[in-house]
């Protein structure tokens, strides 16, 4: 989905639906504040991420996000990004 190009602000929040191990995860995504998707995944990871498992910005090192874009890696961004937060809360 193109989101436009010039100083963009996403944010993307992740909240488990209940405080819990493999709870499900409620995503929302937003783009200089107006909501562009969202959705629930039907579970959490049960164990830790390995060291290549993050948030991956400009390169896609690990696996793909889906195995339909497996023979397509690495995704390199061909774009120019300005700051990145990343910020955790509770809340």
């Amino acid at each position: 989905m193109p989101i436009g190009s010039g100083d963009l602000v996403i944010e993307v929040q992740s909240r488990l639906a209940e405080p819990k191990p493999v709870a499900p995860l409620d995503i929302k995504i937003s783009v200089n504040g107006k909501a562009v998707a969202g959705g629930r995944v039907p579970m959490t990871a049960p164990l830790t991420f390995t060291a290549n498992d993050c948030l991956d910005i400009e390169y896609g090192w690990g696996s793909p996000r889906s195995t339909e874009y497996f023979d397509d890696a690495l995704y390199k961004f061909e774009g120019t990004l300005g700051t990145t937060t990343i910020s955790y809360s509770d809340k």
